[in-house]
């Protein structure tokens, strides 16, 4: 059986900036490229999943009673009590 063929290693550097949020996002996106360079789709589909959750990509979820939970502060009156009504 012919030995594993060892991935390179990956150099993921913060660039310090003073914006922590772009940093997080910039190692995510070099993430997700090496491992799909690596054939590594899980690792890849996880960076897609919380890059895309940050840039905005996954507003909305639906729920049981197939109702739409976005952010309270986004809900309107009715929305919240119904929401309030569906959790008594």
């Amino acid at each position: 059986m012919p030995p594993k063929k060892i991935p390179p290693p990956l150099t993921l550097s913060v660039t310090g900036t003073q914006n922590p949020r772009q940093d997080i996002l910039d190692l995510l996106r070099a993430l997700t490229h090496h491992a799909l360079e690596q054939g590594q789709f899980a690792v890849a589909l996880k960076a897609l999943e919380l890059w895309g959750k940050e840039m905005g990509l996954f507003c909305g979820r639906v729920g049981q009673g197939g109702s739409t939970l976005k952010p309270l502060a986004q809900m309107s009156d009715e929305e919240l009590d119904t929401l309030l009504s569906e959790l008594t």
